[in-house]
């Protein structure tokens, strides 16, 4: 039974008349809450009890402050004693949990105010709380992403919606089943749900490292590298100069080249590339590890079709050019035979195109051009149908015409 509230100091009054609400609300719709009802639950009239709040609206300012304090203040501190941030993340959905379960009516109050017109301040105060929480989340994952822990193609504001629309939804079915004693239960089962759902998933070229790359040491691998390498050399030249292989994979692009550094999401793949003399780091396309203007090019062979979002990543690169520094992509184009052959290969589950997106020269230059880049030059690489082996190849300037490998040469714009 509530305290009586006759003869307690003001601020004693008044959080015990925010905690009264709360009791009420625990058993019934909290819109039919009077405030003679809470008057006569601490045992006062209503005249003293608008001493402290002369009308009804400030005492729910009153109950959604302390409500929305105490909440947030908890999960700050079950995320600051975390070791992870899956580990945060997973403290911070218990301890919500435990507080719901601890004051019942604080979601029926919360979700009332929502529905309350978006002037009120109450609902103001509910708004303010979930702009923070949210914040707080978005920096968690961003956080996980960072450490390779959360799949960089998660984006961190719709993870941090879902995380509390699933709290959210099991509240609501403790609610209708009239049993706050299942949340806490249920509550390590649900975030397991959502741990795989923002858990990074080992891609293929992680899981088939050694795989993928022993393959270049097969006769068709072996061809259609030089091939491919020669295409590229007529475009990279890396003498007295530093570039950056994007999507470096195991490094044998890079070595031929005299590149020096490398990136790639894959750490199975940095081993590899790192053995091969290659100063390689573990990062996406999307967020390259390197200051602004630290190289005079960039290259991407083979890599642009796994990007999770080649926008982003073709940012990424503009950005880490030196002025006029030189970016250059060497693809399979989708309108060639290989470019078709690959997409069928991934439409039937190969373990490396299953997740590619092929592009043809028009789609990429525009994508490029987009980033800030100018367009320099294209050369094809003319290679053997897919179901023959390398033969004989040939070079030659571009003339409008995808065919097999294909190379791209930009610019960063001076702006």
């Amino acid at each position: 039974m509530t305290k009586r509230g006759k003869s307690l100091p003001a601020a004693e009054r008044r959080a015990l008349s925010v905690q009264t609400v709360l009791q009420l609300a625990a058993g019934q719709n909290p819109s039919d809450i009077t405030t003679e009802a809470v008057a006569a639950k601490m045992g006062l009239t209503q005249a003293a009890l608008f001493r402290h709040f002369p009308t009804k609206n400030m005492l729910w300012q009153a109950v959604m402050q302390w409500t929305t304090s105490e909440l947030l203040t908890a999960v700050q501190q079950a995320a600051s004693a975390a070791s992870s941030p899956f580990d945060a993340l997973e403290r911070i959905y218990k301890t919500h949990v435990a507080f719901v379960a601890e004051y019942p009516g604080v979601p029926r109050v919360l979700f009332a105010e929502l529905q309350n017109p978006e002037g009120s301040e109450a609902r103001k105060i509910v708004s303010d709380m979930l702009a923070r929480y949210v914040a707080l989340l978005k920096d968690i994952i961003a956080e996980g992403e960072k450490r390779g822990q959360i799949d960089s193609c998660v984006d961190a504001r719709s993870a941090a919606t879902m995380f509390i629309g699933t709290l959210q939804g099991q509240v609501i079915q403790a609610m209708i089943a009239g049993d706050g004693a299942m949340l806490p239960e249920h509550a390590a089962r649900q975030f397991k749900l959502l741990r795989r759902a923002l858990e990074r998933q080992k891609s293929p070229f992680e899981t088939y490292a050694v795989d993928y790359d022993n393959w270049f040491e097969t006769a068709a691998g072996a061809e259609l590298f030089q091939l491919e390498l020669n295409c590229l050399k007529k475009t990279v030249e890396t003498k007295n100069t530093s570039w950056l292989e994007v999507g470096v994979g195991s490094g044998r692009f890079a070595v031929a080249l005299g590149i020096g550094t490398g990136a790639d999401p894959a750490p199975s793949m940095v081993k590899i590339a790192s053995s091969r003399g290659i100063e390689t780091v573990t990062a996406p396309a999307e967020a390259l590890p390197f200051y602004d203007a630290s190289f005079d090019g960039v290259l991407m062979v083979c890599s642009i079709c796994f990007l999770q979002d080649p926008k982003i990543a073709l940012s990424e690169c503009h950005r880490v050019l030196q002025k006029e520094g030189r970016l250059v992509i060497g693809f399979i184009p989708a309108d060639s035979r290989w470019g078709q052959y690959h997409a069928r290969r991934g439409r039937e589950g190969h373990r490396f195109y299953a997740g590619a997106q092929f592009y043809t020269s028009k789609e990429l230059r525009h994508l490029a051009e987009r980033a800030g880049f100018a367009f320099d030059a294209g050369y094809d690489c003319i290679l053997p149908p897919p179901d023959a082996q390398p033969g004989n190849e040939s070079i030659r300037q571009e003339a409008g015409m995808d065919n097999g490998f294909k190379v791209l040469s930009f610019y960063k714009k001076i702006i």
